[in-house]
């Protein structure tokens, strides 16, 4: 397929290093998993960048957040080979990563982990209507990020693209149980006010929508709030 990643040699000590083990994460208890992330250097407060491609964007985290301890997920293992790449050359120290579908991470690891962000970045629009089912934003999601997220958690949100960004705002009106960091705003398409609290960087899917003409839109929200619903109840 036009534009698929090649696979890269990664050595197996380097991806041992990195890489959660699914297969391994998928037999544990959750007490297990906390225990399995202690021995890889993880404790809590958890950062998640969930859709991390290869690694570019985790780089800045592992910068912006050196105290925290970070997770990346995507599903496709051509990315994670890059990402790992990375953050083997850099030297990373608070990073490691999962390969595995994103909207299974409740479902596998229950609500004993506990995340301070949640990153999601670019997540991919499915643009036909046929495909909107399989948008990973949907309302039971946002319930178990909602979860899994600590007493002050924030959730980040990420896209360019124009249909997803009305659906994922009237997603985020009619779940009803975040709340707008910003001041009487669910999201910014202003860059500097973003970047005035939380690191960016120029990844590949942000030069792709400049390309594009697109603007990107930040949606911010914290735990242990309510969204006024009567204010946003006009949707898009």
């Amino acid at each position: 397929m036009k534009g698929r990643l090649r696979s890269i040699d990664i050595p197996e000590n380097i991806w041992e290093k990195f890489v959660l083990q699914w297969d391994e994460i998928e037999k544990m208890g959750s007490d297990e998993v906390l225990k399995y992330l202690s021995n890889k250097g993880m404790s809590q407060p958890l950062i998640t960048e969930i859709g991390c491609g290869t690694g570019d964007f985790l780089l800045k985290l592992s910068e912006y957040y050196s105290d925290f301890s970070i997770i990346g997920i995507d599903h496709a293992y051509t990315v994670i080979q890059r990402a790992v790449k990375k953050m083997s050359e850099k030297e990373i120290k608070n990073v490691v990563l999962i390969n595995f579908d994103a909207s299974k991470l409740v479902e596998k690891t229950g609500e004993k982990i506990k995340f301070n962000k949640i990153f999601i970045t670019f997540p991919d629009p499915w643009p036909k209507k046929k495909h909107h089912k399989r948008r990973l934003i949907q309302t039971q999601y946002l319930e178990e990020l909602y979860n899994i997220l600590d007493e002050n958690g924030e959730l980040i949100i990420i896209s360019d693209h124009p249909d997803y960004q009305k659906w994922i705002y009237n997603k985020l009106v009619d779940f009803n149980k975040f709340k707008p960091i910003l001041k009487d705003r669910i999201y910014t398409d202003d860059m500097e006010e973003y970047k005035s609290m939380y690191p960016f960087t120029e990844s590949t899917f942000y030069k792709k929508s400049l390309v594009k003409g697109h603007t990107t839109n930040f949606y911010l929200l914290r735990k242990w709030g309510l969204i006024w619903k009567k204010r946003y109840s006009e949707h898009y």
